[in-house]
């Protein structure tokens, strides 16, 4: 192969190979979430087979057809010799279906609701998951900030100790300002080397959730000061049709009144059609004398069977009563949540003006006070505290803008939606 062919070869797999280097955005990593997280595939299972029950459910409005074979043999003529008949055959066709019956009807409504249920659990799963998701995304972020702001530091804390050291070598500083800026240059290093740790378990937490081994450098995206794009009056209105506690419990209100339909049908009759050919000799094929077709209809009521019909209704009346004060509470938890979810969020916005002016104040005086020292008219401690003091303010900033985030992830899983998005 010449060098040519071979430089090409190079040159494209240089030029393709960035392509295969990709980074996960959000909503990657809540696909890839939600198509490996066991709990959620476990729940989606239940959700097809309360599915295939309910269509199980359908089968009392369908005929039923029942086929029948019998053979008896008499052992008593074998012992007789004087008696003819030792064997029997029998065999029968019988055509069903059910005229009338209350609890067909409801039976298939409470399949329906379980269904139904199941489905809404598996969606609340999910969203729990893309919340669970989405905060992780956002602590990574986070922590990739801080690890940044946390080099700095350490850049700084060398910019000073090299001053210390310089001021020292022409006999301007004491060696004890050295050791001071020693130890806050070894200090720096152990905050990246803690930083870098909870980086490292948050990509391991992300990284067991999606089912892939990711780096830091395959996240994507930026931490940056959020907002809630919609009127917050609208808010509670919005939970209030969305979240899944409120619509599981509607749906068990629905259930119980099926399963009242089911106690009050005891005092209805139930109706049946049977159509009937049966055929009976003493050989296996009997002649057309021993056949017979036969169409009933049966009408079974019962009249009276004791007080515990009426007893059972009343129940069923108290459930209904009960679940309908479990509605209220749910309705009154979800805005309460609401406005509480609300007040963190706006906390968290006014914590971020409040340190991002304190990170511009304290930028200023760390400015001032490594010139005063070089110049000679500061000291080592109000350097190196102003130094601290600026650290302390950039990893406020930061999480000042990740608990804005977190509250917002709150707020819309609190309204039952993954994203804002949704409602757009």
């Amino acid at each position: 192969m010449s060098h040519f062919k071979i430089r090409s070869i190079l040159l494209i797999i240089f030029l393709l190979f960035p392509f295969y280097l990709q980074a996960y955005t959000l909503e990657e990593l809540i696909k890839l979430g939600t198509k490996s997280y066991p709990l959620l595939q476990q729940q989606k299972l239940i959700v097809s087979s309360e599915k295939e029950r309910y269509k199980a459910s359908f089968d009392p409005y369908y005929p039923t057809l029942d086929f029948s074979l019998g053979y008896t043999n008499y052992l008593q003529s074998r012992l007789n010799p004087q008696l003819d008949d030792k064997n029997f055959y029998s065999g029968s066709f019988s055509l069903g279906y059910t005229l009338f019956n209350e609890k067909r009807a409801p039976a298939k409504e409470i399949k329906k609701y379980t269904f139904m249920i199941e489905e809404n659990i598996y969606k609340g799963l999910e969203k729990d998951l893309v919340k669970y998701i989405k905060d992780l995304y956002f602590k990574i972020l986070a922590e990739k900030k801080k690890l940044e702001s946390r080099k700095e530091t350490l850049h700084s804390a060398k910019r000073s100790l090299d001053l210390a050291s310089a001021k020292k070598d022409v006999g301007i500083a004491r060696l004890a300002e050295v050791y001071q800026a020693n130890v806050r240059y070894e200090n720096a290093k152990l905050n990246i080397i803690e930083t870098e740790n909870n980086l490292k378990k948050l990509l391991y937490e992300l990284s067991s959730i999606i089912d892939k081994d990711i780096t830091e450098k395959d996240i994507e995206g930026e931490l940056n000061p959020t907002l809630i794009p919609f009127p917050e009056e609208d808010l509670a209105n919005i939970a209030l049709e969305r979240r899944e506690e409120i619509i599981r419990e509607k749906l068990t209100f629905k259930s119980l009144e099926e399963e009242r339909k089911i106690v009050k049908s005891e005092f209805y009759p139930t109706a049946q059609t049977f159509l009937t050919y049966r055929r009976s000799d003493g050989s296996f094929v009997p002649p057309p004398s021993k056949e017979e077709t036969r169409l009933d209809i049966v009408l079974n009521w019962n009249i009276f069977s004791g007080p515990g019909k009426f007893h059972n209704l009343k129940a069923s009346d108290y459930n209904l009563s009960a679940q309908k004060k479990r509605i209220e509470d749910v309705i009154r938890n979800i805005k309460l949540d609401v406005k509480k979810i609300l007040a963190d969020f706006h906390t968290a916005t006014e914590q971020i003006k409040a340190s991002e002016a304190l990170l511009k104040s304290a930028k200023q005086n760390f400015d001032q006070a490594y010139e005063e020292y070089r110049i000679g008219k500061g000291d080592i401690l109000s350097l190196i505290q102003s130094e601290i003091d600026l650290a302390n303010a950039k990893e406020n900033y930061i999480t000042t803008i990740l608990n804005q985030n977190l509250a917002k992830n709150i707020l819309e899983r609190t309204l039952g939606i993954n994203s804002f998005e949704e409602l757009k």
